[in-house]
């Protein structure tokens, strides 16, 4: 018992001592001393004594003291003497008796960087040392860096911008605002080095979405994305991104933080993202960080901008396509505003043209996009956004065919998202940092079919009516939060979580009639409300100057009414680079818990979002993927190979298009009106997609190229359909291509042109007669999608002309081509018996023929 006392009582007064020598208060010499004069005053007032090398310290080396307190503590003392002369310290005992000082093995920055011009944080910045560490800025253009003393300074990149290097006057340097100027002067091309490209290559700039333009002529976020290699270019009429085999609805979409459920108009006319609106893009294929889920394919990232904290800017634009108009600026000395809009004038131009040249009685294709965010600056490290967006769609396609057989159908479709979110970014200190978002996103999808065939019998006349309507809702209610960290040993730790509450109102509702009109039928909606829980936790960490970990965890729970599921889905990528060369190994498994369910064939989508239940478990996906990368001077390539493995996919069972049945003879199908739930109309399954990716870039004063090509597979597997035997996607693209060139005349005139190519759709085509309920001849396909579209392919030219006029605004014109030798691209194709008794001959229908495309622009 008296060991035990005695035990006590040392520890007791050796930490009385630790403390008494750490906090002890030294008188601080007042202004400029020396270094040595410094440590012998400590001493003096001291038990402590300095050890050290004297031939690695400059002991005569000056620091000024003023402005600091009389007496401070010893320790907050030597925390200020050490950093502002690059030194290091350790107690070597518990009595802070011995202090060891040597030089400092290591630099600190960290701060936030600013667009000089618009005062806005610049996200994605790289920042790095010319031996190798680096790092990129965050959201909220916050980045902290610690190097070796010998790199001799930090270089700060980003695209667009002129490059800045800071050289540290002492040990720690945080809280630093750093300004970065854009590079007006368009003649210089700068061009980054490897080590910035590799940082960056995640990242969309918006000089890559100018090369590319919608359909309309207008410089598009996904014409530019579809000539990624690994992103498919789509078909005729197409909505969304295909990513590596994977199909438009198991992309995750995000703005701001919020999800949403569809990012194209008009049949793949142009996306919903306006780019004066947008301030940071970020694709992923693979390497999928842990705070990004419910989605198994890829991931892109959207940012909007905050808006001109310094002065207004407007512009607007009218083209064949539309009109569009942009405004940002402050609205006070914290406040700044980004408000943006446009609609869609494309029906005007294209419905005079398709009623003189087509059997279509009346057509309407109309879209617009209303975007605003205000941002509010608490301080630069606290800020709160209020972001919202609103698009809808419609597409009105009736026709009125004359001729053996007399077909008549009414097709409308309505689709739209909207979106409101708060984001709360604080920066705690200079390592830890929160952001938070609350928000909603409301996805709804109408589609109307409505069909009358009239056909000739032998000795009479046949009459046949179908309608079909559905509808799919979604409500989702999101609040999700992380926490950044910085850690000299275990590098940057995110942790987070995301909760999402569902609100899905699927419904089909199919009838023997034929109803041209807007009239809607009150539908049974079933209802589902499900909850959806995500807690994440990822790190990455420097292994070597050149070898970096990123690792990561992600808790996935999903709550049903009569089910629930919870998945561990672990993400790995582990990088090398060196030299402009970038080696990539990355793996990630990921749950979906909402499928979409439509068109087993092609034509009028009928998309049904819906939940995961206790018959239909949610989608999985392990994904595999191999990339290299390799950059120099002006010339980027690479490589990759991918694998992907889909389990608890679904289809449909029905393989046949619903219009079959009134394209010709109604006695060859077997189609009825059927209005079960959908879970007894679809079937489970597996899937796979594997390939291979190859691209290039030269990017030059004068001219800028790229060619992208992938090969690739994508199939399914399901226990009721083909007896078990893998059939291809129906997204499946064995051969995809992408090029565009661009050639600068000078600093206003430029030259594009792209070609694109891309394997045809699959889909199932009706073409074998076998013996139905009693004894009548059924027309069914021998398989699923047993049939291809042709090639889909077009050749664009662009040209553009940019002037600035006397009172600083920039005036701009773009006139160009699409589709410029007239490919008809098909978009859908169906059977019809053109003549009675002959076989039927496949007839092919397209959407956008060759298509001028006229911009212009005023910014001010």
């Amino acid at each position: 018992m008296k060991i035990v006392h005695i035990i006590i009582c040392a520890f007791i007064i050796s930490s009385s001592l630790l403390g008494q020598g750490v906090k002890q208060l030294i008188k601080v010499p007042e202004g400029e001393t020396t270094l040595s004069n410094l440590l012998a005053s400590i001493e003096d007032q001291t038990e402590s004594f300095f050890v050290f090398n004297a031939s690695s310290l400059d002991l005569e080396s000056k620091i000024n003291l003023d402005g600091l307190s009389a007496e401070m503590p010893l320790e907050d003392l030597l925390e200020i003497v050490c950093n502002r002369m690059i030194l290091d310290y350790e107690f070597e005992n518990d009595l802070s008796e011995k202090i060891i000082l040597s030089k400092a093995a290591n630099f600190t920055i960290g701060g936030t960087i600013i667009d000089s011009f618009s005062g806005e944080s610049i996200i994605g910045a790289t920042i790095y040392t010319e031996k190798g560490a680096s790092t990129i800025s965050n959201i909220n253009g916050h980045f902290i860096l610690t190097f070796p003393i010998d790199h001799e300074g930090i270089i700060i990149q980003n695209l667009g911008f002129k490059r800045k290097k800071i050289v540290p006057s002492q040990k720690v340097t945080l809280g630093q605002t750093i300004t970065l100027t854009t590079a007006l002067d368009f003649n210089i091309v700068i061009t980054p080095n490897a080590q910035e490209k590799i940082k960056q290559d995640r990242k969309v700039t918006t000089n890559d979405v100018s090369r590319f333009k919608s359909i309309g002529g207008l410089p598009d976020v996904f014409a530019y994305l579809k000539s990624v290699p690994g992103v498919s270019n789509g078909s005729e009429g197409q909505n969304g991104l295909i990513i590596r085999g994977g199909g438009p609805h198991q992309n995750l979409i995000l703005m701001d933080g919020i999800p949403i459920y569809e990012g194209s108009h008009l049949g793949g006319l142009s996306s919903i993202f306006i780019p004066s609106a947008i301030k940071n893009i970020s694709l992923y294929k693979s390497g999928f960080p842990a705070r990004y889920g419910g989605k198994i394919s890829g991931v892109l990232d959207v940012n909007l901008k905050e808006g001109n904290r310094k002065e207004f800017e407007r512009a607007i634009s009218i083209s064949l396509e539309g009109i569009s108009a942009h405004l940002e600026g402050p609205l006070g000395p914290n406040t700044s505003v980004n408000i943006n809009g446009r609609f869609s004038l494309f029906s005007n131009i294209v419905e005079p043209i398709v009623k003189e040249f087509t059997d279509i009685k009346d057509l309407s294709l109309k879209y617009n996009d209303s975007y605003a965010k205000i941002t509010h600056w608490f301080s630069q490290s606290n800020k709160l956004s209020l972001s919202a967006y609103l698009g809808e769609d419609l597409v009105l396609i009736q026709r009125n065919t004359l001729g053996v057989n007399r077909f008549k159908d009414y097709n409308r479709i309505n689709w739209g998202n909207k979106v409101v979110s708060a984001n709360w970014d604080l920066l705690i200190n200079e390592r830890i940092s929160m952001h938070t978002t609350l928000g909603i996103s409301d996805y709804s999808f109408r589609s109307r079919g409505t069909y009358e065939l009239l056909y000739l019998l032998q000795d009479s006349t046949g009459i046949r009516q179908f309608d079909i309507l559905s509808n799919s809702q979604i409500d989702d209610i999101i609040l999700k939060s992380y926490v950044e960290t910085y850690h000299d040993l275990i590098g940057k730790t995110t942790f987070g979580f995301d909760l999402i509450n569902h609100t899905n109102q699927p419904s089909i509702l199919e009838s023997e009639n034929f109803t041209p009109n807007n009239e809607v039928p009150e539908l049974l909606d079933t209802i589902y409300k499900t909850n959806e829980l995500s807690l994440f936790i990822e790190n990455k960490y420097n292994l070597t100057k050149n070898i970096t970990l990123n690792t990561g965890f992600r808790f996935n729970a999903f709550f049903n009414k009569d089910s629930r599921y919870t998945y561990l889905n672990p993400r790995l990528n582990l990088s090398y680079k060196n030299n402009g060369n970038l080696f990539e190994l990355s793996y990630a498994r990921i749950s979906q818990f909402t499928h979409l369910l439509t068109n087993p064939a092609l034509g009028i989508p009928s998309d049904l979002w819906v939940p995961s239940t206790n018959l239909v478990p949610p989608e999985l996906s392990n994904n595999f993927s191999i990339d290299y990368k390799y950059f120099k001077n002006r010339w980027q390539l690479g490589a990759s190979v991918f694998y992907k493995q889909f389990d608890n996919l679904i289809e449909y069972r029905n393989p046949s298009d619903i219009l079959y049945s009134f394209i010709i003879d109604d006695e060859l199908f077997q189609v009825e009106v059927d209005n079960s739930n959908w879970e007894e109309r679809v079937t489970l399954g597996k899937g796979r997609a594997y390939g291979a990716e190859f691209f290039a870039r030269f990017n030059s004063t004068k001219f800028d190229g790229s060619l992208a090509y992938t090969i690739s597979k994508s199939q399914r597997i399901f226990e009721n359909i083909d007896k078990g035997e893998a059939f291809p996607y129906k997204f499946d693209r064995p051969h995809d291509i992408a090029t565009n060139f661009k050639y600068k005349f000078d600093s206003y005139k430029s030259l594009s042109v792209n070609w694109v190519y891309g394997t045809g759709n699959a889909y199932s085509l009706s073409d074998k007669v076998q013996e139905g309920v009693g004894e009548e001849p059924v027309l069914v396909p021998t398989s699923r999608n047993n049939s291809r579209l042709e090639s889909f392919h077009h050749l664009d030219l662009f040209y553009s002309v940019k002037r600035i006029l006397e009172n600083e605004t920039e005036f701009t014109i773009d006139v160009g081509v699409y589709n410029i030798y007239d490919r008809r691209n098909p978009f859908y194709e169906y059977l019809e018996d053109a003549v009675p008794g002959s076989a039927p001959e496949l007839v092919k229908i397209s959407i956008y023929p060759i298509l001028p495309q006229v911009n212009l622009s005023w910014a001010w």
